[in-house]
């Protein structure tokens, strides 16, 4: 397709059978029509194939990125497997700093429970029924009132929940980091100050 100047335009570069056949016409506005209508043709199979074109690319990108992730991500595996077995007791321990703060954060009930808090209130005779007993009248808000409404579903069950899990992760977090610090101190003395190729971020701790 040619401008009105007879220099060549961008739709050239389009196959002949991309672009609608011309009809017979009388009349300037169907003509201009019909070269409006053609010119956006053309554009949409260009752009159809360059789409196209693309999502390939991204395919084929995709498949590359997802080998080296799977290689990457068995290295680390690797490499922590290698530490566990070297360092068996030091790996319990950490793991068990993992698993603590997400049992403490989810099975506080029974735990509640051992002491009265139960979820139609609180038992009579248990430590809870004592401590209600010497508080007398509970204040609304207070950690005693924060607990039974806990035991019993109500607003106390987010609040007991997000320290629970809070204070152990940060406890058993900082215990953890500890140990591993210890480890790698012990670890660069005995191999000479060298290290021993571990590092931190091949060890995940909560």
């Amino acid at each position: 397709m040619s401008s009105l100047d007879g220099s060549k335009t961008g739709f050239d570069s389009i196959a002949t059978q991309d672009i609608p056949k011309p009809v017979p016409s009388r009349n300037a506005f169907d003509n201009a029509l019909f070269t409006a209508t053609a010119g956006i043709y053309a554009f949409g199979q260009k752009a159809k194939r360059a789409v196209n074109t693309a999502i390939a690319a991204v395919k084929d990108n995709t498949k590359e990125i997802s080998h080296a992730v799977c290689e990457w991500a068995k290295l680390k595996v690797c490499q922590m497997w290698q530490w566990y077995r070297d360092n068996p007791k030091e790996a319990a321990l950490i793991l068990a700093c993992i698993v603590i703060p997400i049992i403490v954060g989810t099975c506080w009930g029974p735990l509640l429970g051992a002491f009265g808090f139960t979820a139609t209130g609180v038992v009579a005779g248990s430590i809870a029924a004592g401590i209600q007993a010497a508080l007398g009248n509970v204040a609304a808000g207070s950690l005693f009132a924060i607990l039974t409404s806990a035991a019993m579903g109500g607003y106390g069950v987010v609040i007991v929940s997000s320290i629970a899990w809070g204070v152990t992760s940060l406890v058993c977090s900082s215990l953890a980091l500890a140990v591993w610090n210890v480890w790698r101190d012990k670890k660069k003395g005995e191999d000479g100050g060298e290290g021993d190729g571990y590092e931190m971020k091949d060890i995940k701790v909560v």
